[in-house]
């Protein structure tokens, strides 16, 4: 064989074993590419949450199942705060919380329990979500970490699945949670407003303090298209009510807004000798709201407030009770002076 052959043959092979490595390295690059990537798998982790089924949602932080905030309906179909004794939910943010939480999806950015550490979304670190239908049946349970990549994204997986799932929602804010060192309040979905009535539906009012008791009747007067309240007794001669201000009366009632929720098993309010107590009754003669105040707080400006029959104790600010603790005259109209009778 010719020396020219020979150094053909070994650039021929030289070349292929130049190639083979090209390959090699290309692939090598290429799979570690793949291996730090993160997976684009799109995932469902909620297909669909039919809300007339939905009986409760729990929710707690990591392994603290004790300070848990429970929300159920009830039999009238109306939200309530379970773990806050039983207070009525706003509607709108249960709403928001389900409506949120229907067909929630995302990408899969991790499929195995090792890397839960890396997306902070282990059980004792992450927040539980415990969606219940019927008695107890939990039909889901989202576990959803702290760690945020963007301020409208969370890291969301399955409880007993380990896909985590990026989703392009900020479902820790539902809650009112910014960190993992901020504590979970149930009273964020409580509605502190405390009475809900129609004014026109109340028909008799009764206040009772330590000072005297009033009680107001509405009545229609003949050829009058307007009701108006009259005490009860009548009205000494001369007397007329002013039926706007216990129209007012009614308003306030019904914009008192509490401050805080409290345990109602206690026995340290004040409420075995109420500084004021008032009684409702609509059309149908059921007592449509009554309320207990209790002891005054000096220093938060607050007083002690009891709804009956839920058997509810709130903090409410003094300035609510302020407009509720009227005197008799301060219903009636004033007096007209008669006009001095001039002289010639």
């Amino acid at each position: 064989m010719g020396f020219k052959k020979l150094l053909v043959i070994v650039g021929v092979v030289l070349g292929l074993l130049v190639l083979v490595l090209v390959k090699k390295t290309a692939q090598k690059k290429y799979l570690a590419k793949q291996e730090t990537a993160p997976l684009t798998t799109e995932f469902e982790l909620i297909k669909d949450l039919p809300e007339t089924f939905i009986s409760g949602v729990v929710v707690y932080k990591g392994d603290d199942e004790k300070n848990k905030m429970v929300l159920v309906k009830n039999s009238q179909g109306l939200w309530i705060l379970e773990s806050k004794y039983g207070i009525k939910a706003r509607k709108p943010s249960v709403d928001n919380l389900l409506k949120e939480l229907k067909g929630l999806k995302g990408e899969v950015r991790a499929e195995s329990k090792d890397l839960f550490a890396d997306f902070q979304i282990e059980d004792s670190k992450a927040l539980h979500i415990l969606i219940e239908a019927g008695t107890g049946n939990i039909i889901n349970h989202l576990v959803v970490s702290f760690l945020k990549p963007d301020w409208n994204k969370t890291f969301v997986r399955q409880d007993k699945s380990e896909k985590v799932v990026l989703v392009n929602k900020d479902i820790l804010s539902l809650f009112n949670l910014y960190s993992k060192e901020a504590k979970l309040n149930d009273t964020y979905f409580a509605d502190l407003k405390l009475f809900t009535f129609e004014a026109k539906q109340i028909q008799k009012i009764e206040l009772i303090s330590d000072k005297e008791q009033l009680i107001f009747k509405k009545s229609q007067p003949e050829g009058s298209a307007n009701p108006v309240w009259n005490f009860e007794p009548a009205l000494a001669q001369g007397e007329e009510i002013d039926t706007s201000k216990v129209d007012e009366l009614l308003r306030n009632i019904s914009n008192i807004y509490a401050k805080e929720i409290l345990d109602p098993s206690l026995s340290t309010y004040g409420f075995d000798a109420p500084s004021l107590k008032i009684t409702l009754q609509d059309l149908e003669a059921k007592k449509a709201a009554q309320m207990e105040i209790g002891q005054y707080l000096e220093s938060e400006k607050s007083h002690y407030l009891r709804v009956i029959p839920a058997n509810l104790v709130f903090k409410v600010s003094e300035s609510y009770i302020k407009n509720l603790k009227k005197e008799r005259v301060s219903f009636l109209k004033p007096k007209e002076v008669p006009k001095e009778v001039k002289k010639n």
